[in-house]
């Protein structure tokens, strides 16, 4: 070993680490009294190499620190060196767990925020359904979970619909001042689409308002709400000394469809007429039936009540046909109506019975 006052002040200041390097550096190869000279001898040999190489800027090299983990050093002095490594080895470790802490986190942040991102556009930016004849959509609301909007002061004119879609079927509660969807909320359909519920003023002039709208779902629900406005079609209307048929006998629909009836009877020498009108692309026609049929076969409607298929469409769009018929046979209880039209096809349609002189003395046409 070195005496202190042998040491420069450097060497001095770390004693740990010279005695670290003496015993690094004892041969233990020499027996007998001359080891310990052996000794000091090989030790001074080093240290005046190292001295001399510390005067001088180390090349860049690789050196093993105690726990075997390589690091890179400038040169600057052994010892120097030495002293930084032990120095800075638990803030290199500290160091390199922190960046991979913050490295994780901004990963993480950011596939959060693309997954935002990309929610937040499709929410914002629902599919556009093809709407059947007649609707127009005025505003859709898109989120997810409870909502609630006011202050909307929306005209839909004299007729409302709503149709509710979901990302899963799941229960969902949606209410207006006129209009709510209450059930369970379907995916969003391919093909033209309907509202699924609708509300229909009595007159054509008159005005209906939503001011706000809540939802409650559940927090994984996503929903798209459309509100849409529809055109209002003028119901046919029985005229003066006219009853129906009976309660069923004034229906409307949409497409092609096959109506029941309550059973009206046309009593024998009565007379009848039949209203019908239609909205939309291609045309229209309606057939009657009774329960007793064309010689028993109840398929076929009854003689005279296969009417020609006026367009529904262009200048016919809304042009009630009013057909007079004189029940010279019978009597007649009717049992269904078909109506065969376009599926985006609007109709109405109407069966009267005479229910005084003045309508039996009206445009009579034989059966």
């Amino acid at each position: 070993m070195f005496e202190p006052e042998d040491l420069l002040p450097l060497e001095q200041s770390e004693p740990q680490l010279i005695e670290d390097l003496c015993h690094l550096y004892t041969t233990h190869v020499y027996s007998g009294l001359d080891s310990e000279e052996k000794d000091r001898e090989s030790q001074a040999r080093i240290r005046e190499r190292l001295l001399a190489r510390s005067a001088n800027a180390l090349p860049v090299a690789t050196l093993m620190s105690t726990d075997g983990a390589y690091i890179q050093s400038s040169g600057k002095g052994v010892p120097q060196m030495l002293h930084l490594i032990s120095q800075q080895r638990p803030w290199q470790r500290r160091l390199s767990m922190v960046a991979v802490i913050l490295i994780v986190a901004v990963l993480v942040g950011s596939l959060a925020l693309v997954f935002t991102h990309l929610q937040r556009n499709s929410e914002s930016h629902p599919p556009t359904p093809h709407w059947r004849y007649g609707w127009t959509p005025v505003k859709t609301f898109s989120g997810h979970g409870n909502a609630k909007f006011t202050d909307l002061a929306l005209d839909f004119g004299p007729v409302i619909g709503m149709y509710v879609s979901c990302n899963k079927n799941s229960a969902i509660d949606v209410h207006s001042d006129i209009i709510s969807a209450v059930g369970p909320c379907p995916t969003l359909q391919a093909g033209t689409l309907e509202p699924q519920s609708s509300q229909s003023a009595q007159k054509e002039d008159v005005i209906q308002y939503i001011t706000y709208l809540t939802i409650t779902a559940s927090s994984t629900t996503s929903w798209n709400i459309y509100l849409l406005k529809g055109t209002y079609y003028q119901p046919l209307v029985v005229e003066p000394g006219w009853k129906l048929a009976d309660a069923s006998s004034n229906f409307s629909g949409v497409g092609s469809a096959y109506e029941a009836l309550a059973g009206g009877e046309l009593p024998q020498g009565s007379t009848w007429e039949l209203q019908y009108k239609c909205y939309g692309p291609g045309a229209f026609s309606v057939q009657v039936f009774d329960t007793t049929g064309v010689n028993g076969d109840t398929s076929k409607p009854f003689v005279g009540m296969t009417l020609p298929s006026p367009s529904c469409e262009d200048g016919q769009a809304g042009v009630t046909h009013v057909v007079h018929m004189d029940n010279s046979g019978g009597p007649y209880k009717l049992s269904a109506a078909r109506i065969t039209a376009n599926a985006d096809a609007h109709w109405f349609v109407l069966i009267a019975i005479c229910n005084s002189q003045s309508c039996m003395d009206t445009g009579k046409s034989s059966r």
